[in-house]
Formats: structure tokens, sequence, C-alpha cells
């Protein structure tokens, strides 16, 4: 059962860089994981900062899985919505592709 007053959220995103010139270093700059206490019904917003550290314009595309895992340590990455306790439905993604301009 899902405690409705403990809400965590973890946003799996992955990242395909496609640099121009191999320069680009794109990287996150506040962690993945964001944790909140809410009520039933309750909101919140949270961002997760992409910087370039690199000299040239990175492409970053953005989506989201389900994460699960199992005792003897294998995880899986499926669809989104296909594990029982997904949180898809109730996680929304601002942007689903980004260019971050270099340094």
């Amino acid at each position: 059962m899902i405690d409705r007053k403990k809400i965590g959220a973890f946003v799996i995103l992955a990242f395909l860089i496609c640099p121009v010139l191999g320069r680009a270093q794109v990287g996150i700059t506040n962690g993945l994981t964001q944790e909140k206490v809410c009520k039933p019904g309750e909101a919140f917003q949270s961002f997760i900062t992409i910087r370039n550290y690199g000299t040239t314009p990175g492409d970053v595309r953005i989506y989201q899985t389900d994460y699960s895992f199992t005792f003897d340590g294998k995880s899986y990455y499926d669809p989104p919505e296909k594990a029982g306790r997904s949180n898809a439905p109730w996680i929304t993604l601002g942007h689903k592709q980004l260019t971050i301009p270099g340094s």
C-alpha cells in the first residue's frame, strides 16, 4: 500500500548527449532525487538543474521510465506505467528535449 502522506518521487532521467565537436559536457548539478511530504491531493513542483560545462551547445533528451529492482540486485527500467506502483501518472516533465548552450 502506498503511504499517501510521504511521496518519494524518483524520476529516472536518461540523457542522450549529441555534442558538437565532442566538447559539450552536460551534467546534473542538484541530483535526481526529489522528496517531499504531501497531503492527499496536494501538489508540488521541483526542478532538476542541468549545466553544460563544455564550450559548445549540447542536445539533451529527457524521458521517464519505471524503475524497479529485485532482492538479488537486478534493476529494471520499464516503460512508464508498466510497474504496479508507477509514479508516471502523477509526474509531468516540463521538456522532452533541450539544447544547453556552452559556457
